[in-house]
């Protein structure tokens, strides 16, 4: 089980979103998994989280809902012992 889940949902920023993503990996806490759930997003945001080639990664994708609904939905399915939201466009 990792220690921290850090939740990050995406819409329509698939230029953003891999660099929030690359700046969790940058850590120096390395004991943690990045939950990137894909908002409904028409643009290629799946493509471009699916092109991080790390484990601690997960990808989900749901109906367009809001920043809750996705945060929400990703909170139900992380595993860490605490939880950190970090916006796709934020690093």
């Amino acid at each position: 089980m990792p220690k921290v889940s850090v939740i990050i949902p995406a819409y329509n920023q698939s230029q953003l979103v891999s660099e929030a993503i690359e700046s969790v990996l940058r850590q120096t806490h390395r004991d943690v998994e990045i939950l990137v759930v894909n908002d409904g997003s028409t643009d290629d945001t799946e493509e471009a989280v699916k092109q991080i080639k790390d484990g601690r990664v997960r990808y989900f994708y749901k109906e367009n809902g809001g920043g809750a609904s996705a945060r929400n939905y990703a909170l139900d399915r992380a595993s860490g012992e605490f939880a950190a939201f970090l916006d796709h466009d934020d690093l």
